[in-house]
């Protein structure tokens, strides 16, 4: 793709792994990340993955964190940061700059479509892994081979339970949890419960709901491969309730609740109006496509 990629940094460590290794591929899409933050998302993966390295030398861990950026700041200060992960547990792991903001899931596709590997991890820049996280996912993913999407237990910095499995969006959610005053949300609770499957007990796996969170999903490569990857006419907002439909068509999805996360979760398209307008355009693409489909 040398048309949207300006530059790319490969660790020095870059290659080809062993025939008898495993390939686990993460992504992250950056657009002006906290650097306070950043780091310690950096910090959380790899905790992560060397603990996934010690419960086994069969995997390798490849890492992909794909800058959507208006300038390049945030690339040239990460380059040093992460010659430090490469030493570490990540060995091959490339920096690229696209020429200008291509949006959540093109950028994705950058690292989702290009080699084959076992796993492809996408992971949003304000999530903090577990030190378990990917053993887990591993584990996991190796006892349920029909299992194409993994989805964690979410919670905040505070402990509180992020409600993220959830129903096939509808206008009238988007319009609630975007634009709604905070009295009608309340009156209309029931709703969006619903909508959050709340009725569902987090504390146990949940088997093929139709929308799974985006700012963590463990896919097996097979599966992304064979659905393209995520659909480029989204530039920001459900892609990842586009690309569940997708990966259910081909196979199961599996929210586990062993597998954990904590989420920084902004909330952007809650608090300023254009991300809530691009919100609602998303939804105007998913609706046709998935209504005419």
């Amino acid at each position: 793709m040398p048309n949207i990629i300006n530059r790319i940094s490969k660790s020095k460590t870059w290659g080809s792994p062993q025939k008898d290794q495993l390939i686990v591929k993460i992504s992250i899409v950056t657009f002006c990340p906290p650097a306070e933050v950043f780091n310690q998302v950096l910090f959380h993966l790899e905790r992560s993955v060397l603990y996934l390295l010690e419960q086994s030398s069969k995997w390798v861990v490849y890492l992909d964190i794909i800058d959507n950026s208006p300038n390049d700041d945030f690339f040239n200060i990460v380059q040093e940061r992460l010659k430090l992960l490469s030493e570490s547990g990540c060995r091959y792991i490339r920096l690229i700059k696209t020429k200008n903001n291509i949006g959540f899931g093109r950028a994705h596709n950058i690292s989702l479509l290009e080699d084959p590997c076992e796993y492809n991890l996408v992971l949003n820049p304000d999530v903090y892994l577990e030190k378990d996280t990917l053993h887990k996912c591993t584990q996991c993913m190796s006892q349920h081979p029909h299992v194409g999407l993994l989805s964690p237990q979410v919670t905040g910095l505070d402990g509180e339970r992020h409600y993220l499995v959830k129903q096939n969006p509808t206008f009238l959610i988007l319009f609630l949890r975007s634009f709604a005053p905070h009295f009608l949300k309340k009156k209309l609770k029931p709703l969006i419960d619903r909508f959050e499957m709340r009725e569902k007990d987090y504390d146990q796996p949940i088997w093929d709901a139709p929308y799974l969170t985006g700012c963590f999903m463990f896919f097996r490569n097979t599966v992304i491969r064979q659905i393209n990857g995520f659909d480029e006419k989204y530039f920001l907002y459900l892609e990842d309730a586009d690309i569940t439909r997708e990966t259910l068509e081909v196979s199961r999805t599996l929210y586990h609740p062993d597998v954990r996360i904590i989420h920084l979760w902004e909330r952007g398209a809650h608090k300023k109006i254009k991300l809530a307008l691009i919100n609602l355009w998303s939804y105007v693409i998913y609706s046709n496509k998935w209504t005419f489909r």
